[in-house]
Formats: C-alpha cells, structure tokens, sequence
C-alpha cells in the first residue's frame, strides 16, 4: 500500500510512499474523501514519494480544492524533488492552495 494513515490528536497525518501511480488512485480517493468527511486538519506527508503520476497530482488538486471549500485544513509536509518535478511537469506551481 502507498500510504499510512496516522490518527493525531485534532486530526490525521497521511504519509505518501513509494511509487504512487493512477493503480493507486481509486483506492486512495475513496480514502481521503473519508478523511474529508471525518477530520478538519489533515497534513499529507511527501516526503517519501519515489513517483508520482498526473492522476495522483489531480486527486490531490481536487481534495485540496475541496477542503478550502468545507474549511477544512489540509496542508503538504516534507520535501520531494519527485514531487516538486511532477507538479512542474504538470504545469503547477503548486498544489496546496487551489484558489492561487
């Protein structure tokens, strides 16, 4: 799996890991709509991508999008060039605040 979830006190850390491709996509969209619908803060860890394709960025994009609509806080932790590389690919400057 690409990914764990950690319960924290006022909501949920998400680490992301390894190579996350569109595979993943389904299963982790369902999750983090969950995680939306459960938590006012959640904080997506990065920094352990290895890959990272555009349907992820999307669904990222999408959540984040989301979240500032239901004033829930979501925002990214950790460094990755891999992620920082896809977003620039992708025509991103960043992902964390859609409304920019």
């Amino acid at each position: 799996m690409p990914f764990q979830i950690e319960k924290k006190e006022h909501g949920v850390l998400l680490t992301l890991e390894g190579e996350i491709y569109i595979s993943s996509v389904i299963e982790l969209k369902e999750i983090l709509v969950n995680l939306l619908n459960e938590n006012h803060f959640i904080i997506i860890n990065i920094s352990e991508i290895k890959a990272i394709d555009s349907a992820m960025l999307q669904l990222l994009y999408s959540l984040f999008k989301t979240a500032t609509q239901k004033n829930i806080h979501m925002e990214l932790q950790g460094d990755s060039d891999i992620f920082t590389q896809a977003l620039k690919a992708a025509g991103l400057n960043k992902i964390n605040n859609p409304e920019d």
